[in-house]
């Protein structure tokens, strides 16, 4: 059985090369998520094609990886259409960089004060749990004297505090919110009758499940999304609406597309899937390559534990990875491939990664790789891009803060400016490769 790990070595060892040859120069710090924008684009391409056969219009959610600007401006241009955030934060990092915005407020309302500014970048939906945000987006749109659509939430969860309902539920405590099927229509009627905003579809979270064993050809929506398409049909006969859009996040992929569309979703947010970087990519051959490797390296020993600088260990996931996560370490290829060591825990806050011993054991300052399902906007650590890996060149084009600023060598942020011009460059390269 293969890990994501495993998946990396066997389908894009140039990133491993070059997340070593990089970080043993100094050029990737220790604790960063590397991105490969070469495979980044081939994987952009291939999802935005299924994406067209299918009908299906695709907002890339790139918080799994820190919000990248290379990262995104390389799949605008190899035919993804816009992004998605999913909380406010995200919002104004994704706008920064001059990005488009498909749906804002995926699992999280927009607080108050910021409305007039979300609303003023012009997504194309935002997502509202309660009438009142939907009054405030209302009052915005009016001042700006535009139409915004919005998304509405009706959910399969009722408000206890269980932490997974399950994996077939699709629903998690901690990411829940909007109408419930039964009070959907008395509670969303009153947004109808406010002024400059469109009730314009239904989203969910989590949609498709891979079942509790992870196996992609057991692929199937999960009760939260048949909540959905209830509720769905439920609002447009009470209310009189027609071809309500449907959005789903979670497990949106190249191969889950064609399930999607025969029900008729209209919107889809992949997200790990864009970087090859899913659980489910560790089990079977799958359109995405891995795009994605945490760099760190070993810092000292501790018994006969491995500790690695911390920073980017406070979500760690195998999910459905059908094997416990390991890393590899090494100064170059070759000695990684032979060096495994066994992921054991972090603390509360990960100053360390903590491995198990490895056989060889590595040295004080080899770099660790790991590959897993990762959720970079829940850690400090850095984001770098690097162009050119499938060409055996491989460049930083920057290396960016928890806060998506891009920074120098000395860690300083550099001007906005001098980002966009270099943003520019590589999507005008990409895109020509097309």
């Amino acid at each position: 059985m293969s890990t994501l790990l495993d998946r990396a070595f066997e389908l894009n060892p140039a990133m491993l090369a070059a997340a070593i040859e990089l970080h043993q120069r100094g050029e990737v710090p220790s604790a960063t998520q590397m991105i490969d924008l070469d495979v980044i684009a081939d994987n952009a391409r291939r999802t935005a094609a299924a994406a067209d056969k299918h009908g299906l219009r695709v907002y890339a959610m790139t918080k799994q990886n820190g919000l990248n600007p290379f990262m995104t401006k390389v799949m605008l241009e190899c035919g993804i259409p816009s992004t998605c955030a999913v909380e406010t934060l995200q919002a104004h990092r994704i706008h920064r960089y001059g990005f488009p915005l498909g749906n804002v407020g995926h699992i999280q309302n927009i607080p108050a004060a910021q409305v007039p500014a979300v609303v003023a970048m012009r997504p194309e939906f935002i997502t509202v749990y309660t009438y009142e945000a939907a009054q405030r987006v209302s009052a915005a749109a009016s001042q700006l004297g535009i139409t915004q659509r919005l998304y509405v939430r009706v959910t399969n969860q009722a408000p206890t505090g269980t932490p997974i309902v399950g994996v077939d539920d699709g629903a998690f405590s901690g990411l829940v919110g909007g109408w419930t099927e039964d009070t959907c229509v008395a509670g969303i009627r009153p947004l109808l009758d406010l002024p400059n905003v469109e009730v314009a579809g239904l989203t969910q979270f989590s949609a498709i499940s891979y079942g509790e064993t992870g196996d992609p050809s057991v692929v199937k929506p999960t009760e939260a999304f048949f909540t959905m398409l209830r509720a769905k049909e439920l609002l447009e006969r009470e209310f009189g609406l027609r071809d309500l859009h449907l959005n789903v996040g979670g497990n949106a992929n190249v191969g889950t597309f064609p399930v999607l569309a025969g029900y008729g979703v209209t919107e889809v947010e992949p997200g790990v899937s864009l970087a090859g970087s899913g659980g489910f990519h560790a089990k079977q051959d799958m359109a995405e390559r891995p795009a994605q490797v945490v760099v760190t390296e070993v810092s000292h020993y501790w018994g006969d534990n491995v500790y690695t600088a911390g920073g980017v260990f406070s979500f760690v996931s195998d999910l459905y990875d059908p094997q416990p996560m390991s890393a590899a370490a090494g100064t170059d290829l070759d000695s990684a491939r032979g060096c495994r060591i066994p992921y054991l825990y972090n603390q509360m806050v990960d100053a360390h990664g903590v491995f198990g011993p490895g056989e060889p054991m590595p040295a004080i300052g080899d770099t660790v790789l790991v590959v897993h399902h990762p959720q970079a906007f829940l850690e400090r650590g850095y984001t770098a891009a690097v162009s050119g890996i499938s060409r055996g060149k491989p460049r930083v084009e920057g290396v960016f803060d928890a806060a998506c600023n891009q920074l120098d060598e000395a860690f300083n942020v550099v001007p906005l400016q001098h980002t966009l011009d270099r943003l520019d460059a590589v999507g005008r390269y990409y895109r020509d490769e097309n």
